[in-house]
């Protein structure tokens, strides 16, 4: 039985706040245009979502780290066509000391995964981890009717698995739970996870003020919250 979704300083769901499109994708492209070497331990998401944690509390909405499990469906074929960042059952957990999962964002009752743009890259061959030595089973490569957009950000309700139904629609995430241990890190504060990954807080603070200016990120927040 897959444990409820693991969050970190899981605060009490704030107030609605309606964001337009327009200014999702700016604050988006403002996390997603921050380099970093992919090639760290963590992963691409885990860097996306600890990021983008902080560039939201900066605009001022409050949002929690989560780690769980995530599916989604690119093409036709229910099984050769989806990407998996999850361990068998289609949930997060660790298998031999390598944690199968995903980390993403929510805030209230929005999923934000700034990471989805990265899923495309990350299914090639070389990079993907078997699970199972023995199966011989090839499906061949994904083959991608929908690619999946730059950042996700959707209601929750709408990406939790469907009962019956282990692999979501074309084109749909399905973020899941988290079963047995967690990583050993979860129970450090974040802060202190955040400090040696986030390298340059400067060089990153200044990122954060030249697209909040190029784009009017702080002026175009506080005519909706």
């Amino acid at each position: 039985m897959a444990a409820k979704l693991a969050r970190r300083h899981k605060q009490p769901d704030p107030s609605p706040i309606i964001i337009p499109d327009d200014l999702r994708r700016d604050i988006a492209q403002t996390v997603r245009d921050v380099e970093f070497d992919s090639g760290t331990p963590g992963g691409r998401c885990f860097y996306r979502a600890i990021i983008g944690r902080k560039f939201l509390r900066s605009l001022g909405i409050a949002g929690d780290l989560c780690l769980g499990g995530m599916v989604y469906r690119a093409g036709s074929d229910p099984e050769r066509d989806i990407v998996e960042f999850c361990g068998p059952g289609g949930v997060g957990q660790m298998i031999d000391g390598k944690l199968m999962g995903h980390y993403w964002i929510e805030h209230g009752h929005d999923i934000i995964d700034f990471s989805a743009g990265d899923w495309r890259g990350d299914m090639i061959p070389e990079l993907e981890i078997n699970l199972d030595p023995d199966d011989s089973s090839d499906l061949g490569p994904i083959q991608w009717d929908v690619e999946p957009p730059e950042c996700l950000w959707l209601p929750s309700k709408g990406a939790k698995p469907i009962r019956g139904e282990p692999t979501p629609p074309v084109g749909r995430a399905y973020y899941t739970g988290w079963a047995g241990p967690l990583p050993g890190f979860w129970g450090t504060p974040l802060e202190e996870v955040e400090s040696p990954l986030l390298l340059d807080s400067k060089a990153l603070a200044a990122h954060f003020e030249l697209y909040c200016e190029h784009h009017d990120l702080k002026e175009r927040m506080s005519e909706v919250v």
